[in-house]
């Protein structure tokens, strides 16, 4: 998964298929902020589904927030 496509868009470097965090794609607690990065562009995920790309690390996206 690692090797996953990304898109180049600017500087924001996304995954083509979507985001989804260490922890997710794992399947394991990994802590030190896994479940807020992306295991294959690195960029920031939403802390509540994990596959939503983020603005900032800790952040919720807008159907998680919504859920709150």
């Amino acid at each position: 998964m690692a090797d996953q496509m990304l898109m180049a868009t600017g500087d924001d470097r996304r995954c083509l298929d979507g985001c989804r965090s260490e922890e997710l794609a794992t399947g394991r607690e990994l802590g030190d902020g896994a479940a807020m990065r992306c295991f294959s562009c690195g960029k920031a995920v939403c802390i509540g589904c994990g596959t939503t790309p983020a603005p900032l690390n800790g952040w919720l996206c807008d159907s998680c927030g919504e859920l709150d």
